[in-house]
């Protein structure tokens, strides 16, 4: 029988509870004992998934039926956090009066906005360009922003093909249940891992500093290059059409990672680059419109990037950074991935 790790429980009012505006995902590894508000223990079940609502730099505090606890973060593989913004379901329109037929601009599926005020079967909302309108509540959602978890094999782990993961494969852990860890290689197929074989990446560890880490973003940039000369359509994300955050989103997704939708959204996402820090798979940001983010592209290393690029060129095509036009409108560069 698997022994039960034991936490005590940091007692924390009803008024702190109330404190945390939003609640993360977790999924239980291994399983934990609790002391409640009474002193009677509280057990959180392998592969039970929890609310946790605040954490350290070594620890969880999950939330169940009000009660909440200090977990250490070895126990609880975190698969989502909770946004304060909204996303569009599909494309939809941006009206400036709920009553009115005047539409202001058309919102694309995934975009980010945040909601100003709820009235029913409009929301008022302001867009990441800093456009203020009316849009269907039902065609909004609640944004939730997945983790990325990297872990090393720690022994050969036969695969179901009748294949073999070396030992010190790296790999993508998307979910946990049962014993084993579902994960992606580098290829980005699917596996069954058991948990004594997972050992998971330091969250400081960098792709400058692992050279199988950049397996991985030789994986994406592959991926990537797989699309030259599918053709630009605004507003499709693929994988016959793409508009240039259509493309970057739809490459990261077929490698098991879930990013925003729109460009202006992808540009606060992951951790800001300085332009000489680039490394392949780094998102890449410019302003072609004269007014904030409106242009994103994946570096592939080399001073090139690769894009889905509208007008004159109209398809998903390889750039340089040192060509005139890119290089004037070059903004910031993102890395999804650490």
């Amino acid at each position: 029988m698997r022994k039960i790790i034991k936490h005590s429980l940091k007692v924390m009012g009803a008024i702190a509870i109330l404190v945390f505006a939003t609640k993360d995902t977790g999924t239980i590894i291994q399983p934990v004992q609790i002391v409640d508000t009474k002193g009677a223990q509280m057990t959180f079940a392998d592969g039970e998934v929890v609310n946790v609502v605040n954490e350290s730099a070594t620890t969880y505090t999950v939330e169940r039926d009000g009660v909440v606890g200090e977990v250490n973060k070895e126990y609880i593989l975190l698969t989502q956090r909770k946004s304060v913004n909204y996303s569009v379901r599909r494309i939809t329109a941006l009206k400036e009066d709920p009553n009115s037929e005047n539409v202001k601009r058309f919102l694309l599926e995934k975009e980010t906005l945040t909601v100003q005020k709820n009235e029913g079967a409009y929301c008022f909302v302001l867009t990441e360009d800093n456009m203020t309108g009316y849009v269907l509540t039902e065609d909004l959602e609640k944004e939730n922003l997945p983790i990325v978890n990297l872990a090393f094999l720690q022994a050969d782990v036969p695969t179901a093909d009748g294949g073999l993961l070396p030992k010190d494969t790296l790999v993508v852990v998307k979910s946990y249940g049962n014993g084993v860890f579902r994960c992606l290689d580098q290829s980005g197929k699917e596996h069954n891992i058991p948990k004594e074989q997972i050992r998971f990446v330091n969250e400081q560890i960098t792709r400058g500093l692992d050279s199988r880490f950049m397996q991985l973003t030789d994986s994406i940039i592959a991926k990537a290059k797989e699309f030259i000369g599918t053709p630009y359509v605004y507003g499709s994300s693929g994988p016959n059409a793409f508009d240039c955050s259509g493309f970057t989103s739809h490459v990261y997704k077929l490698m098991g990672y879930t990013i925003p939708r729109s460009s202006a959204s992808q540009s606060n996402y992951g951790t800001p680059i300085a332009r000489e820090d680039l490394l392949p798979g780094d998102l890449l940001f410019f302003n072609t419109t004269g007014s904030g983010v409106s242009h994103v592209g994946i570096y592939i290393g080399n001073g090139q990037f690769i894009h889905a690029a509208s007008s004159p060129v109209n398809r998903v095509t390889i750039s340089s950074l040192s060509e005139a036009y890119y290089s004037k409108r070059y903004i910031s560069a993102r890395r999804v991935l650490k």
